[in-house]
């Protein structure tokens, strides 16, 4: 293979290895698991997909049924991105239904898709699931087949029975769901499972109601202290009740209302106060309360209240500016109380709480001067919460990120907001002037080029082509101060946002090399190491060839040794005593001797010579001892001919030389290794 063919392989094995280095890994699309792989629209409100992606860290998108935008039927259902090659994701399970669905994933990079089956099944649904005969309850159905009549049932001890429904006909709608009211019965079975809801196909589903005493909780939740109403139906007309507040993890009880009057249809409200129990619990421990028919001794269904924290409020934001629009949103107040938000001293909203002390309002940032404020909401019953909020003034910056560069040199702009820029009245025209103030360059930044970083607490144009604007400095440039300014618009007389001077200064024309000790790097056309020298040509070194050995020349300098393959070398000229030699970066010299050159055969006057650096012809001009004269073409050679001297005709003979060595393209593709320190 010539030296242009191995060369030529040897770039091509490179350049592939390069491309399939940056080749990402993939594997075959797939879903392992589906949880869960079957339910319903009450039951399980969410989906968890995992599998294998085939694009590392790429978007895999959920569908249910089609590969759309969700049109309230099939669609998109949700994405996330890859760990990897393996993803989860979760989705909401939505309305559908009965029977199989398709869920389909999808990378969106590589465009494959893969589908799963998933199975929706019929719930039946009671709202409230307790009562006494001749109650209005509502009946709820999800997961039955489209546009199908539903018979209503419920089982008294021996046989279903059909109920008459509110609307006299219930249908289900395109997704498989249905709402009706029923009255309870008076002859309903006290087992389980006793209510049910039947499609034209073969879809069913169950639901249990009780019949009898129960009570209700509002709110069902609160904090040690709060007032909790409980309101029981269906005990013994103008008996009395207990109400007991169980222990959580133990037997114990606390009597909460003793002996409390039932009316004349069975009912009553009480109001207790949360217990400060003995066994004191983090939020979000649920009791159970139950009552006590002291009349029969029946027992209530039992229902739970979930003990939570202290009320609390929470901001839409703890900093802002005056002006600003704040959401106060709070939890645990007093039920139907008013609710007054003060910042600081001053009354700035008020709201009503709901039933289970919740509110929320907003108000705008007062005028006031920077600094910590306290926002408090304090509701009729005097229960109260506060937060701190921080009023700074905006800050918005336009910068060049440097304040001098050379001519050539990239120039860019810093950004920086404390606010959002959301329309076109936040766009901004900017300018920059060279020192005559003659314009260079100019440009808009657009209010969607901004793009929020680290959680809502700032703004910045990122760097991409598309935002931010690069722009490179001629190489002749003006020296001295330019300016860079920012406008609220492209009018002459509109108002400065921001301005800054940078210097330009002239580029830098000369590398500087100190030492080549302890540096070790590769040599092609040129040389660029990791303290930033660069050789490009040999000139102006002390350059000289010193040895050659096993293919491999050694060049010393004055800053260091080089070595390069032989093949690299191409020798130009040549005196009694010295050879000089050329390489792509340059020309160097070496003794006569260091080539040892030797006759190995001669035909009539010609010469052939063998030397470290190759083969040559020339004529012989005369011979001393074993030592021979011959011209070259580059000039007069001494070589021995020792091993063909008895070939050799006395008379001298002047014979034609051509210089055939075989040099590289050199320096491109010959590798020179560079071992030395830079001192200091």
């Amino acid at each position: 293979m010539n030296k242009k063919a191995y060369t030529t392989a040897i770039i091509t094995l490179l350049v592939l290895s390069t491309v399939l280095a940056a080749l990402p890994l993939v594997s075959a699309l797939s879903v392992t698991t589906v949880t869960p792989s079957s339910g319903n629209f009450i039951d399980d409100d969410e989906i968890t997909v995992e599998g294998d992606s085939t694009t590392t860290g790429g978007l895999i998108e959920i569908y249910w049924d089609y590969v759309k935008a969700w049109d309230g039927e099939a669609g998109l259902l949700g994405s996330g991105y890859a760990t990897g090659l393996t993803y989860e994701i979760d989705v909401e399970l939505p309305e559908a239904t009965a029977g199989s669905h398709n869920l389909i994933v999808k990378d969106v990079e590589s465009g494959e898709s893969v589908s799963v089956v998933f199975t929706v099944e019929s719930v039946l649904d009671l709202p409230q699931d307790v009562g006494i005969e001749g109650d209005e309850i509502a009946v709820l159905g999800y997961g039955f087949d489209d546009d199908s009549e539903i018979t209503i049932e419920y089982y008294d001890g021996s046989a279903w029975q059909t109920l008459t429904t509110s609307p006299y006909t219930v249908d289900t709608d395109d997704l498989g769901s249905f709402s009706c009211t029923i009255d309870i019965p008076d002859d309903i079975d006290a087992s389980s499972d006793n209510f049910r809801a039947t499609d034209e196909g073969t879809n069913t589903a169950y639901a249990t109601l009780t019949v009898g005493p129960y009570i209700t909780l509002s709110p069902d939740e609160g904090i040690i202290g709060s007032s909790v109403e409980i309101t029981g139906r269906g005990f013994t007309e103008d008996g009395t009740v207990d109400i007991r507040w169980l222990v959580s993890g133990t037997s114990s009880y606390i009597t909460v209302a003793d002996n409390y009057d039932v009316d004349s249809d069975g009912d009553f409200t009480v109001t207790i106060t949360v217990p400060s129990l003995a066994d004191p619990n983090p939020g979000g421990t649920d009791y159970n309360i139950q009552a006590i028919d002291n009349d029969d001794g029946s027992i209530a269904p039992m229902e739970t209240f979930t003990l939570t924290e202290e009320a609390s409020i929470e901001l839409s934001d703890d900093t802002g500016e005056v002006d600003d629009t704040i959401t106060v949103t709070g939890e645990w107040f007093s039920e139907d109380e008013d609710v007054t938000v003060t910042f600081d001293d001053t009354e700035v909203a008020t709201d009503t709480t709901d039933s289970v002390g919740y509110f929320s309002v907003s108000f705008d940032v007062p005028d006031v001067s920077d600094g910590t404020y306290t926002i408090t909401a304090t509701d009729d019953d005097g229960v109260s919460a506060s937060e701190t909020f921080t009023v700074a003034a905006a800050v918005l910056i336009f910068e060049t990120r440097a304040t001098e560069y050379m001519q050539n040199d990239f120039l860019s702009i810093y950004t920086y907001s404390t606010d959002e820029p959301s329309s076109s009245s936040d766009d901004v025209y900017w300018e920059i002037t060279d020192p005559d103030g003659l314009l260079f360059t100019y440009g808009w930044f657009y209010y969607y080029d901004w793009v929020e970083v680290n959680d809502d607490d700032f703004y910045m144009i990122p760097y991409d082509d598309s935002c931010i604007y690069w722009m490179a400095l001629p190489a002749d440039a003006p020296t001295g101060t330019w300016n860079f300014t920012v406008y609220e618009s492209a009018s002459s007389s509109a108002d400065i946002i921001a301005t800054n001077l940078f210097k330009v200064t002239p580029a830098s024309t000369q590398s500087i090399i100190d030492s080549l000790a302890d540096l070790e790097t590769n040599i092609t056309d040129a040389i660029t190491t990791s303290q930033g020298v660069i050789i490009t040509s040999l000139n102006g070194l002390d350059a000289e060839l010193t040895s050659i050995s096993s293919g491999i020349a050694t060049i010393t300098t004055n800053v260091g040794e080089l070595e390069t393959t032989v093949s690299a070398l191409d020798i130009t000229s040549l005196t009694s005593e010295l050879a000089t030699i050329q390489t792509d970066i340059g020309t160097l010299s070496t003794a006569v001797s260091n080539l040892d050159a030797k006759v190995t055969a001669i035909d009539g006057d010609i010469a052939t010579v063998s030397t470290t650096l190759g083969t040559l012809q020339g004529t012989i001009t005369s011979i001393e001892g074993n030592t021979a004269s011959i011209e070259t073409d580059v000039g007069t050679l001494q070589a021995d001919v020792t091993d063909v001297k008895g070939s050799v005709d006395s008379t001298p003979a002047w014979i034609a030389v051509v210089l055939s060595l075989v040099a590289a393209i050199a320096a491109i593709f010959a590798v020179i290794t560079i071992r030395q320190k830079i001192a200091g």
